[in-house]
């Protein structure tokens, strides 16, 4: 693997990394030249920010930092889609970085996707309010954020991260070429009425293929101990998707398919001899008839947390090493009922379908050792959530505070509540900019996207906690403009 120098270690290690000074990066054409654009390709300086240390000089109990890809090419000054390093380099960029920050533990790794400027395809690293085109092009960057928390043991090894990605398998009982399949769904203009289920009935769902991984790491175990696992989606053009890519293209007037991947993030060292497993919470829903209408109804994400809870407490000798919101598509059927399928590797967004219905579906991954430690012995007494939406400048519109901002004020939730961390997640929700408060509607568990016009997506932060937490008072947190509205980040 390619090795790659970080660039200056900002002194706090909040927000995203710049690329600056890394072999390969395109020199930009000064004033006058062919390119007007002084701006790199992954966009303003690094954005740390101050909060990263309490008053006593202490480290705070939750930060980040990103790390993305650097850019191969100058073909955005020519208004083209650049290429980018593929992901192993960022893992070793973050590895570089976490010899020179000692001080710091990684928690949980993340694979971010940020969207790209459709103008120029320039990269806004804190940006939380995202226009997504209907018909146009919808470029994006994949990358890694690290969640960490200080380190406890000062004498203990510099952490060093590696991860392996696994694609589902094709599998015999779908009939006919799976590129053949591939091919007419994405060349053709419609498609079949169900968006390419049957496409995904020819790969192993995620069941399958986490059961033979299992069996494969108790012959094969991964070099190290789980740090956490995740689903990621890629886009499919053709029958063996390149996990290693970082950049790719939606484009909303043709047919899309995207197949869910397997990605374990591992610290380096003796194996653990750790097997994974999965757990799919989904919101309850009814089909109710009112009159001569059917409405289906579904569920809290509120409940929906609650269920997982109540599955937890009933696990034993069980790590939980991540909590994921997965977006799974609905189909509605002609009596009026649902039909969807956690468990499948994949599915299609068709250029004639007029809109798409997603189910947000909670994933618990954990992982099941050798040697069942007390701590892992011990399910969450009661597994909880809460939701940190950036604040809105005024009471409606596009602007919003940048993500470092809003982690600002989970660093101050954590210093005052001191409230233990099970999982966290970065996370999506639509938002229309002509509503009012924040503009999220946190514990609807069901998504409409309309596929004729474009949309708006607002990134938030979602903690998860093993316990019982109780809001603190208003006074004790930093003002913010939220707080003098008189609305608050919703709890679930």
């Amino acid at each position: 693997m390619e090795q790659i120098m970080a660039s200056e270690t900002p002194d706090i290690p909040l927000g995203t990394l710049e690329l600056e000074s890394l072999p390969g990066k395109p020199d930009i054409p000064p004033e006058g030249e062919e390119c007007q654009k002084t701006e790199t390709i992954l966009g303003e300086e690094n954005l740390a920010f101050e909060g990263a240390e309490t008053l006593q000089g202490e480290l705070t109990p939750l930060t980040y930092v990103d790390f993305m890809p650097r850019c191969l090419g100058t073909d955005y000054l020519k208004g083209q889609i650049p290429e980018f390093a593929e992901f192993g380099t960022v893992v070793e960029q973050a590895n570089q970085w976490l010899e020179s920050m000692p001080q710091y533990t990684v928690w949980k790794c993340e694979t971010v996707g940020k969207k790209l400027n459709n103008s120029d395809y320039q990269l806004d690293n804190d940006a939380v309010f995202i226009h997504m085109s209907s018909h146009g092009n919808n470029a994006f960057l994949m990358g890694l954020r690290l969640w960490l928390t200080p380190k406890m043991n000062p004498d203990a090894p510099v952490q060093k991260l590696s991860y392996v990605t696994v694609l589902p398998e094709e599998n015999t009982q779908g009939g006919g070429s799976v590129a053949d399949v591939i091919s007419n769904l994405l060349n053709q203009q419609t498609g079949y009425r169900f968006g390419g289920t049957q496409l995904f009935t020819q790969f192993n769902s995620l069941s399958k293929t986490i059961e033979k991984l299992s069996r494969q790491l108790q012959l094969n175990p991964i070099a190290g101990e789980i740090l956490n696992a995740e689903t990621i989606k890629l886009l499919l053009s053709d029958s063996k998707p390149n996990p290693e890519t970082t950049c790719w293209v939606e484009t909303g007037k043709t047919n899309r398919l995207f197949v869910f991947a397997l990605r374990i993030f591992y610290i380096i060292g003796e194996p653990a001899f750790e097997t994974l497993g999965s757990k799919d919470i989904i919101p309850t829903h009814a089909c109710n008839t009112e009159g001569m209408i059917q409405r289906l109804k579904f569920a809290t994400y509120r409940s929906t947390v609650q269920k997982a809870s109540d599955w937890l407490k009933k696990q034993q000798g069980i790590k939980v090493v991540n909590v994921q919101t997965i977006d799974v598509k609905v189909f509605k059927l002609p009596n009026g009922n649902i039909e969807f399928d956690s468990d499948s590797s994949g599915y299609g967004e068709m250029a004639f379908e007029d809109s798409c219905q997603f189910l947000k579906v909670l994933r618990i991954y954990y992982v099941r050792k050798q040697k069942v430690t007390p701590l892992d012995a011990t399910p969450p007494s009661n597994m909880t959530s809460r939701l940190f939406v950036p604040v809105r400048k005024n009471q409606t519109g596009k602007v919003f505070e940048c993500f470092s901002k809003t982690m600002q004020r989970v660093i101050a939730w954590l210093n005052v509540t001191q409230t233990p961390l099970l999982s966290m997640e970065s996370v999506q929700y639509m938002v229309n900019p002509e509503s009012w408060g924040t503009g999220v509607a946190e514990d609807r568990v069901d998504t409409i996207k309309n596929q004729s016009s474009g949309r708006y997506q607002l990134t938030c932060i979602r903690l998860y906690f093993p316990q019982d937490f109780e809001e603190p008072s208003p006074d004790l947190l930093p003002p913010t403009k939220e707080d003098e509205e008189g609305w608050m980040c919703v709890i679930s």
